[in-house]
């Protein structure tokens, strides 16, 4: 996350799945009141959402040294 506390995709998903807690900073679309609102996802749609995720990272990208400078024509 933002803040480098997970180092999984599988630790985000869990924490939005379960982890949320209430704090004043809590984007109002994650509570309902001063209660969090959690995904609880089952494990099928953890596998699956976390497919998902996966298939946007393109590590070839981001080391192909044609993309590296991009004042270069």
């Amino acid at each position: 996350m933002h803040d480098g506390r997970f180092e999984t995709i599988r630790e985000v998903i869990d924490h939005y799945s379960e982890g949320i807690n209430f704090h004043q900073n809590l984007d109002f679309s994650l509570r309902s009141g001063n209660e969090p609102i959690r995904m609880n996802f089952t494990e099928q749609e953890k596998q699956a959402l976390e497919a998902y995720l996966l298939t946007l990272t393109d590590e070839t990208l981001l080391a192909d040294v044609r993309f590296s400078d991009p004042f270069k024509k």
